[in-house]
């Protein structure tokens, strides 16, 4: 295959070029090893987890949440080992960011014991609607009370990601495989820039939904003892990465900032798309390490024999779960324990 050819290669190519490139077969090995060192690190955290945490829908939300590191890890190294698989891998990690941020959503609430007890605590203070990354400057936004419809509008703000994202991804695989979408074509006119930023108001807007609810409950004292801030700036680490990062890396490759060399890990055009994958792996790693200290720090903490147990650290929801997703308000009040939320 021609050096700076618009041809992803194939497989054997990349094989064949590590085999002859010392430097590459570095990248790659190392690449190798840092995703298994998230997933076992996964593994792990789902052993943990399954042995701490006796809710089951509080359990399956945590490992859906940090489920997000490997997939994202597993997507990339696939990416680099099978250039022509990009479009599939994205179109999975894509899906998996979507339903994560939906989850994420939910244990903001899940976290407070429910959205009842949510609602009722917050029934009687004004919610600041100026957050983040959409509204921060508009002042003139009026305050309201967190009502179920408001909490409605804000989730439906979050579920339009989850539907919205993985359908402009897939029309995107589906325009580029019929030759109709060129990322290198940077013009009103063309398909990618709209793409591009209905992508982005779709993230953006998903964000906001987040972010009032986290902007009026993170000063609860039922939230100190969560790292609620820390846990929710890696769920934004990961939408960067997974739409500024890849962005720009596709810009400066339009611009020729990042130029063909014979050399370098892919001798094709959109040697970018490798460079992103490949820094991916290695931010999935170090993501992950950090939100297996948050997310376990508390359960690590009860195995030390603190005055705790297993039921109040956790908050359960269950088994008094409404068929609306609500809590009893009797299920986690429990007498003479002090309730701490992970």
């Amino acid at each position: 295959m021609a050096n700076c050819s618009d041809e992803a290669p194939f497989s054997a190519d990349v094989v064949a070029l590590a085999g002859r490139d010392l430097t590459v077969r570095a990248l790659l090995s190392t690449a190798t090893v840092c995703f298994a060192l998230t997933f076992s690190l996964y593994g792990e955290e789902c052993y943990s987890i399954n042995k701490c945490v006796t809710d089951p829908l509080r359990r399956n939300k945590l490992l859906i949440v940090l489920g997000l590191f490997p997939v994202f890890s597993m997507t990339s190294l696939v990416t680099l080992w099978v250039p022509r698989a990009s479009l599939y891998s994205n179109f999975l990690s894509t899906g998996y960011l979507a339903l994560s941020m939906l989850v994420f959503f939910s244990l903001l609430t899940d976290y407070h014991g429910g959205k009842r007890l949510l609602l009722e605590e917050l029934s009687d203070t004004d919610i600041k609607f100026n957050t983040p990354p959409c509204c921060c400057c508009c002042f003139c936004i009026p305050k309201s009370k967190l009502t179920r419809k408001v909490h409605g509008y804000l989730r439906i703000l979050v579920l339009q990601y989850t539907i919205l994202r993985p359908l402009l991804e897939y029309i995107g695989d589906v325009a580029g495989a019929d030759g109709k979408l060129n990322d290198a074509e940077i013009s009103v006119q063309g398909a990618f820039v709209w793409l591009t930023i209905l992508r982005l108001l779709s993230t953006l807007v998903c964000m906001y939904g987040c972010m009032v609810i986290y902007q009026n409950v993170r000063g609860l004292e039922k939230f100190q003892h969560v790292n609620i801030r820390a846990k929710f700036m890696l769920v934004q680490a990961v939408l960067v990465v997974s739409n500024l990062q890849t962005a720009i890396l596709s810009i400066l490759s339009t611009a020729g900032a990042v130029p063909c060399n014979p050399d370098s890990l892919f001798p094709v055009k959109s040697r970018a798309n490798a460079l992103n994958h490949l820094l991916v792996v290695f931010e999935m790693l170090l993501l992950g390490i950090l939100a297996r200290w948050l997310y376990l720090k508390e359960y690590s903490n009860l195995q030390k024999g603190r005055d705790q147990t297993p039921a109040a650290v956790e908050g359960r929801t269950n088994p008094a779960m409404e068929e609306n997703g609500d809590v009893q308000a009797d299920d986690v009040k429990t007498q003479g324990v002090n309730i701490t939320f992970v």
